[in-house]
This record gives C-alpha cells, sequence and structure tokens, in this order.
C-alpha cells in the first residue's frame, strides 16, 4: 500500500512537507486519503496513516540534509552551480552561485537554492532538462563544465518564503522546495503534472490507440503501446510551450521549463521502442528549434553547448523530410510571385538559429556567414534564371545553357550569334561552332550584283536574296 500511495503522491507532485499538509490544516490529509483510499480501492484510515508516514519520513530527510549542507564538502563530489534566475524574482535575486554534491537528490539541491534564495519554490533547469527530485545529480547526468568547472543552470522563482517562523520541530518553508505548481503562470494555468495527468486519463480511455502516417512514404506507423503515454504528453507539452513562447512579456520564460520537459517525453518515446518514429516525426525537430529560440531570448551563453547539440539534431531531422532541391524550388516559385510553402520555415529558422549561435561564441563575421549562408550562390542561380527566360528556348524546347554561351562567347564570338547557334544545335557547343563557322563562310562569299538585282526583282527581300546566294556560292540564279 505505501508503494501504491507513494506512486500516487509522485504522479501528482503532491509534496507533503508544504502546506496544506505541512502544518496540517483542517482535515487536508484525511481528504487527501479519501480520494487515494477510493482511486486504490482501500481503506481511508489505512491510506490516511501511511500518508503520515511519508510525511513524517520526508520532514526528517529535509532535516537530516540541513545537517549535511553544512557539513564541508570534499573530494570530486563537488560541483559549483551558477544560476541565472529568470523572470521577476520576488526577493530580487539575478543570479546566486552555490555549492552541492553530485551525490545529493534533486530534491536535497532544490531546498538549498530556496534557502538561499528566499524562496519557498524554484524550478531547476540544466543541459535542456528539468531537475528531477528522486534521483541523484550524479544520476541525472548533471556535472560541471570541463572549461568554466560550473554548472550552468537556470532558476524559475515561485514565491517568496512566508516571513512567519516555522514550528518549532519543523523546517521552514523557505527550505522546502516543490514543483507541485507552477509559478510562472496564473492559477488557472495548467502545470506540467496537470498535463501529464490528462495525457494519462486520455491515454487510458483509449485516446493514444492511434497511428502516425509517414509523411514521405504515405504509409502508416504504429506506435508502440508503452510509448503513447510519454507521446501523448511530449505532443501536449510542447503545444503549450510554444503558447507560451509566443507572448511578448517573458514568454521564453515561461515556456522553457514545458519544452525542456516535453524533450525528456520524446527520449522515453524513444527507449519505449518508438525510436523509428522519433527519426520521422516532424514534432521533435520543430521542439528542438523551439528550445534553441527560447535560449536565444533569454540572452544567456552558457546555453551554447546544449543549443548546438540541437541544432544539429534539427538539421537532420529538416534533411529526412525536405528533399535537397526543395529550396532552391521553393526559391524560383517566389520570385514567380508564389507564396512560400511553410515547409521552407524550419530551415530558415535552422539557418538563423545557428548564425546567433555562432554570435553567441563570439565569431560575428561567423554568424554572418551562416545566417547568409549560400547567399552568393543564390544569387548566381536567380541571375541564371533571368539570362535562360532572356536567351530563349532551343528548338527541342529547352532553355539555352548560360554557361554553354559564356563558353562560346570567351573564343571572342559575338553573343547574340552564340545564342542562334546553340538555339539550332540543342545547347551543344561543338555543333554550335560548326554552326558559326558555316555561318561565317557564307558571310564571306560574295554575292554577284547581276544575281541579286534578278531576285530581288521577283520581290524578295535583300537579306534573304543574300543569305540564298551565298549559300549556292553567290552567282547562281536559281538560288
Amino acid at each position: 500500500l505505501i508503494d501504491r500511495v507513494r506512486a500516487e503522491l509522485r504522479r501528482e507532485g503532491v509534496k507533503l512537507w508544504l502546506k496544506p499538509y505541512t502544518p496540517p490544516e483542517g482535515s487536508s490529509l484525511i481528504d487527501l486519503g479519501g480520494t487515494y483510499a477510493s482511486r486504490l480501492n482501500a481503506d481511508a484510515g489505512e491510506v490516511t496513516k501511511v500518508l503520515e508516514e511519508l510525511r513524517q519520513h520526508a520532514l526528517a530527510k529535509l532535516q537530516a540534509a540541513a545537517v549535511a549542507t553544512a557539513a564541508p564538502i570534499s573530494g570530486g563530489d563537488i560541483v559549483t552551480l551558477l544560476g541565472k534566475v529568470l523572470g521577476a524574482c520576488p526577493t530580487q535575486h539575478r543570479e546566486v552561485r552555490l555549492q552541492v554534491r553530485r551525490s545529493q537528490t534533486g530534491e536535497e539541491v532544490r531546498q538549498q537554492l530556496c534557502n538561499e534564495l528566499g524562496l519557498s519554490t524554484v524550478k531547476v533547469i540544466a543541459g535542456g532538462k528539468n531537475l528531477q527530485d528522486g534521483a541523484t545529480l550524479s544520476a541525472q547526468g548533471w556535472s560541471a563544465d570541463r572549461a568554466c568547472g560550473v554548472l550552468h543552470v537556470l532558476l524559475l522563482p515561485g514565491p517568496p518564503a512566508p516571513s512567519k517562523p516555522a514550528a518549532a520541530g519543523q523546517p521552514e518553508a523557505a527550505a522546502q522546495p516543490s514543483t507541485s505548481s507552477d509559478p510562472m503562470t496564473d492559477d488557472d494555468s495548467c502545470t506540467i503534472a496537470q498535463l501529464r495527468a490528462a495525457a494519462e486519463r486520455l491515454t487510458a480511455e483509449g485516446f493514444g490507440d492511434f497511428e502516425l502516417s509517414d509523411a514521405s512514404t504515405g504509409r502508416l506507423v504504429a506506435v508502440p503501446p508503452g510509448a503513447r503515454q510519454a507521446l501523448v504528453t511530449a505532443i501536449a507539452l510542447h503545444a503549450r510551450g510554444r503558447e507560451l513562447l509566443a507572448e511578448e512579456d517573458a514568454g521564453a520564460v515561461k515556456a522553457v521549463e514545458f519544452l525542456v520537459e516535453a524533450s525528456s517525453c520524446f527520449d522515453r518515446c524513444r527507449e519505449q521502442g518508438a525510436a523509428e518514429i522519433m527519426d520521422k516525426l516532424a514534432n521533435y525537430g520543430q521542439l528542438q528549434l523551439d528550445i534553441c529560440w527560447a535560449y536565444a531570448l533569454l540572452g544567456d551563453a552558457s546555453y551554447l553547448p546544449d543549443a548546438e547539440a540541437r541544432l544539429q539534431v534539427a538539421e537532420r531531422m529538416i534533411r529526412r523530410q525536405v528533399d535537397k532541391n526543395f529550396l532552391a524550388l521553393a526559391e524560383v516559385k517566389a520570385e514567380q510571385g508564389a507564396t512560400l510553402p511553410p515547409e521552407v520555415l524550419p530551415s530558415v529558422r535552422l539557418w538563423l538559429l545557428r548564425g546567433v549561435a555562432k554570435a553567441g561564441r563570439g565569431s560575428v563575421a561567423a554568424a554572418a556567414r551562416i545566417i547568409l549562408a549560400n547567399a552568393s550562390q543564390r544569387k548566381a542561380a536567380k541571375q541564371e534564371r533571368r539570362a535562360q527566360r532572356q536567351y530563349g528556348l532551343t528548338k527541342a524546347g529547352a532553355f539555352v545553357d548560360p554557361d554553354s554561351v559564356r563558353q562560346i562567347v570567351s573564343m571572342g564570338i559575338d553573343e547574340a550569334a552564340a545564342i542562334n547557334a546553340l538555339k539550332q544545335s540543342n545547347n551543344d557547343v561543338l555543333g554550335a561552332l560548326e554552326e558559326i563557322q558555316r555561318k561565317k563562310a557564307r558571310q564571306e562569299v560574295l554575292v554577284d550584283d547581276l544575281a541579286l538585282a534578278s531576285l530581288l526583282s521577283m520581290g524578295f527581300e535583300q537579306s534573304a536574296a543574300e543569305a540564298a546566294l551565298r549559300e549556292v556560292g553567290g552567282e547562281d540564279v536559281e538560288a
């Protein structure tokens, strides 16, 4: 029963060491026990006893952690956290530096941060991942950057800690971490815990029994049963993150937590047998771009390594989903006045964000090269297309090749003559040169004045008459 109750607490993000359960307010714990009892088909009194045991156990752990954090830290277990506070912090903190152990749980580290900042809650993000309470920093892969020796984290502050001291024997509220509510959104806004619970209910009701279609082949791709809930959760979190990202005021601050949590859910889909789907799902590539966009709006260069890794993932996804000639064709259509298709946007965002990343590294020139990638080639291609339209079509109906025109002109031949010859030879350079030589030879033939006068008297144009005479040697009146 203890394990089942603990699972319910974790699923809903309930923190028994916080209000209204600590200190107990009214019948809050009894009410919670009644709710879980009906859900677990168990005795309400027994469930309430289990909740009280778990509450006392949590308080004991927090008190032990408070003593442990006062002890000296030594060895390779040390990690220096350098936290940047996002948005408006009620205690006016903008940055915090804190030494912790990699063997500490996320819950314990969160408590230290709350103490340091004077907050009742704080959310922590590092390396594109949310801090998880139940695992150690080491298990979550959190370690210091080798280049600077610190671990950069983003901090989303909650409300300030109550000014009134806690009751004797109870840890102060400021020292209590919590992720049960979202301090960055209004009370009526959905939280990560609420989205998770909704996804679980939808999956249980059969919403997750769907199939996806491969955009490139049109074939159906079944979703493995174990990955359905994680996939529904990831899509919901991503959608919520994008909504917040579009907000003008502190949108990136609010969005980043949802976006990185969506990324973690997509990773769980991969672990649950949906790796093939993740390699083809456009949402996954778009999510990487959204996270990088949020980083760019936050203006924190310390997250460049994570951003650059995500941009590589996004680029691989785009290459799988878009033909290599797609952008060139889209540009041609744009020149013709057609509206660019929405499939172009991910590539444009990728170029821009790669440029921003280069600028973050201090290389403005490299940033410009990335943002204007292939600009000179695109300009040259545009000029080529303009020349093709100007030159016209060959006898076979193809556009005259500008490269062939330039090749012939480089030999000292007039451009107009080169174009006309290529039209006759269907872009065959050797054939065009032969045609030019024949025409030149004909032009060098002297035309007999008497024969020309004879043809003109018959009503022929002079140019046509001269051309005909040159064809037959210049004197044959039969021309």
